[in-house]
C-alpha cells in the first residue's frame, strides 16, 4: 500500500504542484487586475493623467512577463492564456490611450495614430497565437478573456481608422474658393460607414467587458462615437443635398 501511495505520488505530485503554481499565478495577477481596475473606475476613464497610466504600466508590465514565461512552458494553460490576456489588454489601454492624446496635437497625429495602430495589430497578432495553442476542445466560456480581448484589439484598429476619417474631416462644410476645406469622396465615406458598423457591433458584442473592466478603452469609444461617428453621417447628409 505504501509502494502505492509513493507510485501515485510520483506521478501526480508534479501536476498537483504546477496546477497549485498556476493558482498562485493566476490569483496575484488577477489581484493587480482588480486594483488597476477599480482606480480606473474611480478616475472616471479619461481623466486620468499620463502619470497614472504609467503606474499602472509598471504593475502591470511586471505580471505580464511573468505570466508570458509561464505560458511559454505551459502553453495549453487556459487560466495562464486567460489571465494574460486580461493584464495585456489593461496595460494596452493605457499605452492605447497615451498614443490617442497625443494624437490630439496635429503635429503628433500621424506618429501617434500610427503607433496606436501598430499595437493594435501587434496585440490582435499575439492573442490569435495564444489561442490557437489552446486545446481545441476547450468551449468558447473556457477562452472567454482571451476572445474578448482579441475582439477588443479588432475594435482598436477599427477607432483608428475613425479617428483618421474624423481628424481629416473634422470640418462638415462645402469647399468655396476663399475657403478651400478637405471633402472625403464618396469610396472613402462608404469605407468610413463600413467601419462604424463594425464598430457598432464591436462594441455592442462586448459592452459587458467594456463597462465593467476595460474603462479607460471604452471612455475611448464613447469619445469617438460622438464625435468621430457623427461626422459620417453629417458628411452623408451634406453630400446628398
Amino acid at each position: 500500500m505504501l509502494v502505492g501511495i509513493a507510485v501515485a505520488g510520483a506521478i501526480f505530485g508534479p501536476a498537483i504542484f504546477e496546477a497549485q503554481a498556476i493558482n498562485e499565478t493566476v490569483a496575484a495577477a488577477a489581484a493587480v487586475a482588480d486594483k488597476v481596475i477599480t482606480r480606473a473606475r474611480e478616475q472616471s476613464g479619461t481623466s486620468a493623467t499620463e502619470t497614472s497610466y504609467q503606474v499602472d504600466i509598471k504593475q502591470l508590465d511586471a505580471k505580464e512577463h511573468d505570466i508570458w514565461e509561464k505560458l511559454q512552458n505551459k502553453p495549453d494553460s487556459a487560466p495562464l492564456a486567460n489571465i494574460y490576456a486580461r493584464i495585456r489588454f489593461l496595460s494596452f489601454e493605457r499605452n492605447f490611450a497615451g498614443q490617442l492624446s497625443q494624437a490630439k496635437e496635429d503635429t503628433n497625429f500621424s506618429g501617434s495614430v500610427n503607433n496606436a495602430e501598430r499595437i493594435a495589430k501587434d496585440l490582435k497578432t499575439q492573442l490569435t497565437l495564444i489561442e490557437r495553442q489552446l486545446p481545441p476542445e476547450l468551449p468558447a466560456t473556457g477562452k472567454g478573456d482571451v476572445t474578448t480581448a482579441a475582439a477588443l484589439a479588432d475594435l482598436a484598429s477599427v477607432i483608428v481608422s475613425l479617428r483618421r476619417f474624423g481628424h481629416d474631416y473634422r470640418q462638415v462644410a462645402r469647399s468655396t474658393a476663399d475657403h478651400p476645406l478637405p471633402i472625403p469622396t464618396t469610396s472613402q465615406l462608404d469605407e468610413a460607414e463600413k467601419r462604424r458598423n463594425e464598430f457598432n457591433q464591436l462594441r455592442k458584442t462586448n459592452i459587458q467587458a467594456l463597462s465593467r473592466d476595460y474603462r479607460l478603452f471604452y471612455a475611448i469609444v464613447q469619445d469617438v462615437e460622438n464625435k468621430d461617428i457623427t461626422l459620417i453621417s453629417r458628411w452623408r447628409e451634406l453630400l446628398q443635398q
